[in-house]
């Protein structure tokens, strides 16, 4: 097991001097995903994880044949991102939980980020900034690099992180506030805001690499409207828009 100077949940240091225990739990959501999902999971392996859980939310594929392979645990969820997210945190020891989506590269040394800081006094959660990953190298380069300015942008701003950009937390904090809650869009935004109330959360300048894949399956306008759209009604305090049909669920994949 490693050991670390992993403090309380307020962010202090153990008193006595000796270091505590810290160990990572890394929940991994998928759904369809057979193409991005080993890559996903041998490199937080390789990035030195203590338990590897994935978490299928109803895949037709072989995703969950291909899971089996290389994570500690693979469960089986029904579908919504946060029914996923909250079984595969559910039951264990670790001091921290990182939720990785399957297809965000993290940093090679996101182990290491992770730890600094959460030892930092009143740090409860963190994630990574965000750089997004496309096929088209034209155009789509420039649209892609302008994307991701403005999200990371909006979350130095206060509004985020979002789910693609590595949530971590210590795992007491996370169960004070019960874990993500069943919204219909952006149930990562709503978890990150409860967490604000017990400590502070701090992005990392290190990026995530994302795939821009649905920008690309549906248009980066159309895409970047309709993220705008449903911000703005979750900011609202509207879970859905009027009529009972949500914008954002067809273009939820792989626990997304």
């Amino acid at each position: 097991m490693r050991r670390s100077g992993f403090g309380n949940e307020t962010g202090e240091e153990p008193s006595s001097g000796e270091a505590a225990p810290f160990t990572l739990r890394a929940v991994v959501p998928f759904l369809d995903e057979e193409e991005h999902l080993p890559a996903a999971l041998a490199r937080l392996r390789s990035g030195g994880v203590d338990t590897l859980v994935a978490v299928d939310g109803g895949s037709t594929d072989r995703s969950p044949e291909l899971a089996r392979r290389r994570a500690d645990t693979v469960l089986q969820s029904g579908r919504g991102l946060a029914a996923q997210l909250n079984l595969g945190a559910r039951d264990g020891h670790e001091e921290a939980i990182l939720f990785a989506y399957a297809d965000i590269e993290l940093p090679s040394d996101f182990r290491t980020i992770i730890e600094r800081t959460l030892l930092r006094p009143g740090v409860v959660a963190g994630a990574f900034s965000l750089r997004l990953a496309g096929r088209d190298p034209g155009h789509g380069r420039l649209r892609r690099t302008l994307i991701a300015a403005g999200a990371n942008l909006r979350t130095r701003c206060g509004i985020g992180p979002f789910g693609d950009q590595g949530i971590f937390v210590r795992r007491r904090a996370f169960e004070a506030i019960g874990g993500y809650r069943a919204e219909p869009i952006l149930e990562d935004l709503d978890l990150v805001r409860r967490l604000r109330r017990l400590g502070s959360l701090e992005v990392s300048r290190q990026p995530v690499l994302a795939s821009a894949r649905r920008w690309e399956r549906d248009g980066y306008l159309r895409t970047t409207l309709l993220h705008a759209r449903v911000l703005t009604l979750h900011l609202r305090g509207r879970s859905r828009p009027t009529g009972g049909s949500c914008p954002f669920e067809g273009a939820r994949r792989g626990g997304r």
